[in-house]
C-alpha cells in the first residue's frame, strides 16, 4: 500500500495524510492543488516549495475526530514511534486490566451477512465516518466498550488485535471495527479489519485493522466490533470451505471469542502541537478557476505556478 511505499522511498519522500476517503477529496482541493505544485517544483523544476508555510517534517497527519480538520500533527517518519496500549476484552468491556474467565457467542449467517456502514469504501454514498447504531443493534455483533476516557489519546499507526476464537464452520471470517463513541451515545467508525480462517476448533486470530490516526477526547470511549462480515464493502465468507468462484452453498454457524482476546492500539506519548499545513493566501490561490486551468498540464520547465 501506500504507506508501505513510503516507508521504502527515503529522506525525500512526504506524505500527506488527510481525515478522508475516496469521494472526501473534493473539499481538501486547496491541499490537494498546493502540494500537487510542490511535488512538480521539487521534483519537476528543482525549485523550493511554493511556500514557507509547509512544515519541514516528513509527514504531515490530521487526526480523525479532531474538531478542526486543516490543522496537522507533525511526524518525522510513518509509524511514528508510539507505545502499544493493550484493551483486553471481558465480557462488554475493554479494560487495562485482563479479567477473570468468559466467552461471548455470536451466529453468523451469510445469507443475512452483517452490513458495513461507511469505513474505507469506495462507495459515494456509505464510505467514511459514520453513526454505527443500525451495526450495533444486531445480534451477530458483539460490541466491547471501554470506560469514559479522563484524557486525550492520540493514536497513529497500525491498529491490531488478537481473537481467543472458537469457530464453528469449516471457514469463517473475523471483522474487527474500533469506533469512537461520543458523550451523547453516538458510535462513529475510525478503521477496521478482516482475518479469514480455514478449519473449524480454536485458535488464535490476528486481525490487522491497518494504519490510521485518531484522536479520542475526554468523556468519549474506545468501542469494538467483533462480527464475521462487512458486507458489500468486503466479499462474504460463505463458510463452507469451498472456493468463493464455485461455492453454491452458504452455512450459518455459532463462532466465539474469549479470555485473552485483546485490542492493541499504537498510542502516541508526546503529541506533538496541533499545525496548519497552509497560509490563507494559498487557499485563496488554489480555489480560483485560473489554478485549476493550470494544474490540468504537465508542468514543463518555463511553467511558473
Amino acid at each position: 500500500c501506500q504507506l508501505d511505499d513510503f516507508s521504502k522511498a527515503g529522506p525525500r519522500a512526504r506524505l500527506l495524510i488527510l481525515p478522508s476517503w475516496h469521494w472526501g477529496l473534493a473539499k481538501n482541493w486547496p491541499l490537494i492543488a498546493n502540494v500537487t505544485v510542490w511535488a512538480f517544483q521539487e521534483y519537476l523544476q528543482a525549485r523550493p516549495p511554493p511556500c514557507t508555510a509547509f512544515p519541514s517534517s516528513r509527514v504531515w497527519a490530521s487526526a480523525l475526530g479532531d474538531p478542526e480538520e486543516f490543522l496537522f500533527l507533525p511526524f518525522e517518519d510513518w509509524p511514528p514511534a508510539s507505545d502499544i496500549r493493550s484493551y483486553h476484552l471481558f465480557g462488554s468491556e475493554l479494560r487495562l486490566n485482563a479479567g477473570g474467565p468468559w466467552r461471548r457467542s455470536y451466529r453468523h449467517d451469510p445469507a443475512n451477512p452483517t452490513p458495513s456502514i461507511g469505513g474505507p469504501s469506495f462507495s459515494f454514498t456509505n464510505a467514511g465516518p459514520c453513526d454505527q447504531a443500525a451495526v450495533e443493534s444486531r445480534d451477530d455483533v458483539l460490541v466491547f466498550t471501554s470506560e469514559p476516557l479522563t484524557e486525550p489519546l492520540l493514536i497513529a499507526g497500525r491498529v491490531t488485535m488478537e481473537l481467543a476464537a472458537e469457530i464453528g464452520s469449516p471457514s469463517a471470517d473475523f471483522v474487527g471495527r474500533l469506533c469512537d463513541v461520543m458523550p451523547d451515545g453516538k458510535s462513529i467508525n475510525r478503521c477496521e479489519g478482516l482475518t479469514r480462517v480455514q478449519g473449524p476448533g480454536k485458535r488464535t486470530v490476528t486481525v490487522d485493522f491497518g494504519s490510521t490516526c485518531c484522536r479520542f477526547y475526554p468523556g468519549h470511549r474506545i468501542r469494538l466490533h467483533v462480527c464475521s462480515s462487512a458486507f458489500p464493502r468486503l466479499m462474504q465468507n460463505l463458510q463452507t470451505g469451498e472456493p468463493l468462484m464455485h461455492a453454491t452453498r452458504m452455512e450459518a454457524a455459532w463462532h466465539s471469542v474469549g479470555e485473552g482476546s485483546v485490542l492493541q492500539l499504537p498510542v502516541i506519548p508526546d503529541p506533538p502541537e496541533l499545525v496548519p499545513l497552509l497560509p490563507q493566501e494559498r487557499w485563496d490561490w488554489a480555489s480560483r478557476p485560473e489554478t485549476h486551468m493550470q494544474l490540468v498540464s504537465i508542468p514543463g520547465p518555463g511553467t511558473k505556478l
